[in-house]
Formats: C-alpha cells, structure tokens, sequence
C-alpha cells in the first residue's frame, strides 16, 4: 500500500493532501471535503459507482492543476464523493487511479520499498 503526497489547485485555492495509489480503481477520487476548500464548481450530474468500499454517488469536478512531485497534470477531470471506510481507515483525503496511473511509468521495489513515478510522453 503506497500513500503518496499530491498537490491539488483550483484558481489560488492550493493543497497538498495524502492520496492511496490504487492501481485497482479506475478512477482519482478525492474527499467531498475538497470541493469547498478549493470552491470547486461541480458538473450538474452525478454518477453512481462501485467497488469494494460498497456503492456510492460521485461529482466530477476539472482541477486546474494536480502535481505528484514534479509530475504536473493540467485541467484534470476528477471525481469527489465519500468511500465509506477507506478514507477513515487510511487516513487519506482521496485514491489516485488509473485515470491518472495510465498517463505515469510506476516502478515499485518491494524488497527496497521504493516507489518511483515518471510521466510518460507519447509522441504522435
């Protein structure tokens, strides 16, 4: 289990939050909690998902910015909503999923417990 530091920013609204990797989630999920830190203005629809934690409805909302270390992503689609158990278990404001997994080369050395991320460039 990885908990990793990401920077999110709307407007001059900016914070740093701990995040859970979930390589099995296809989707980045933040607490509801960060919408009104950020006055982040949400779609007018919702969507119903589940997984694990159980079901829940979700709000999508465009980041202006969500920096994992160096490792920038500009005007990010995310979801917000509650994930009954997780948040509280692991002390976490949010999951980072394969929305945002799939754009980064991640390396883990399990023996070194190391974690190394680098974004990955497509050329066209």
């Amino acid at each position: 289990m990885w908990v990793i530091p990401v920077t999110v920013e709307f407007n001059d609204n900016r914070r740093t939050v701990n995040v859970l990797l979930d390589t099995g989630s296809q989707v980045t999920v933040f607490h509801p909690d960060l919408l009104d830190f950020l006055d982040l203005p949400t779609s007018q629809s919702s969507a119903r998902g589940s997984g694990v934690t159980g079901s829940s409805w979700y709000r999508t909302a465009r980041l202006d910015r969500l920096e994992i270390g160096s490792i920038l992503f500009s005007e990010t689609e995310v979801f917000f909503g509650s994930l009954p158990g997780v948040f509280s278990k692991y002390y976490i404001d949010g999951i980072l999923g394969g929305d945002i997994l799939k754009e980064l080369k991640v390396i883990i050395d399990y023996p070194q417990k190391t974690l190394k991320l680098e974004k990955l460039f497509i050329s066209l």
